[in-house]
């Protein structure tokens, strides 16, 4: 059933809270970490909202620390959603039929860049007009040696990918569901072993969305222990991405609670699962509770034969 908590307001705030936050380490990584031997790109992620027949020019920057003069090259990957898995995507083997291709346009295919020397890099995304409400994902590689296996299909050997996820505007089919929420490990776990939630988001419309939220850690009263804010995470159409939360082990047996307040991304739509689950005695506690037993036994038998 869905419903808005007041647990998911204050989500909501911090999820803005959060985005906001990432503007200013956006801001703050324009000095970019100098590591011998590597080469930096940014943002590693993308996002685009436009209209068909819209244009936008976004702009990479990479910077050179290989140590050497070094010719950079562009490559395009179109991505396909992951049926089922922690990824969410893969990359697609043939042309998906809105493909990053039929959008992308590049300045130029290959540039040169002196060791310690930084460049913007501009890629143009160009929505044709006939295009539907829909959303494309791929993966705009940068960096060198790359080989060309064929004019549809180039492959670089040592490159950092950027996700580009566009959503192109309209009246587009937004429908999305927790299909599970849970422990991996059952709802029967030894204390002191490390806490693993899972979260299976379906995603059933045709554009991509970004589900996020909160889980909450309760004793079996309802007194809250811990918290884990869920960040926004995109899940593409027609698949289920799985999200995995580990909370520190506890070492108290008991029965506790854990409760999911999750934004399905659209419209602030808001779902709430939760479900109990039994903390057993590890072994060294069933080993102490079995000498506090016996313990208490001889005691009891000792004071019977003095009476």
């Amino acid at each position: 059933m869905i419903m808005i908590s007041k647990r998911l307001i204050l989500s909501c705030g911090l999820a803005g809270f959060f985005i906001l936050g990432l503007s200013f380490v956006g801001a703050a990584s324009l000095i970019l970490p100098n590591k011998p031997g590597t080469f930096a790109v940014m943002p590693a992620r993308k996002e685009l909202l436009l209209s068909a027949g819209q244009s936008q020019t976004i702009y990479l920057r990479v910077v050179n620390y290989l140590g050497r003069e070094t010719t950079f090259s562009i490559g395009l990957n179109d991505l396909s959603a992951q049926t089922y898995g922690r990824e969410g995507y893969v990359v697609a083997t043939a042309t998906a039929r809105y493909s990053l291709s039929d959008i992308v346009s590049l300045d130029r295919e290959e540039f040169l860049l002196k060791n310690g020397e930084e460049i913007e890099v501009p890629i143009k995304i160009s929505i044709p007009a006939d295009w539907p409400p829909s959303s494309v994902a791929g993966l705009i590689n940068l960096g060198p040696g790359l080989t060309k296996t064929s004019s549809a299909n180039a492959q670089i050997k040592t490159s950092a990918g950027v996700l580009l996820l566009v959503r192109i505007k309209g009246q587009a089919v937004e429908k999305g569901q927790v299909e599970k929420f849970g422990l991996i490990s059952g709802r029967l776990v030894m204390a002191g072993q490390p806490l693993k939630f899972q979260v299976a988001y379906k995603n059933s419309g045709n554009v991509y969305l970004n589900p996020y939220g909160l889980v909450t850690l309760k004793s079996g009263w309802g007194r809250p222990i811990a918290t884990y804010h869920l960040d926004p995470w995109f899940v593409l159409p027609q698949s289920i991405r799985l999200r995995e939360i580990d909370f520190k082990p506890h070492y108290w047996p008991s029965l506790y609670r854990a409760e999911l307040d999750l934004n399905l991304g659209y419209n602030n739509q808001v779902i709430s699962q939760s479900f109990y689950f039994l903390l057993i005695p590890n072994y060294w506690q069933w080993l102490v509770i079995i000498l506090v037993i016996i313990l208490l036994l001889r005691l009891g038998l000792r004071k019977r034969r003095h009476e």
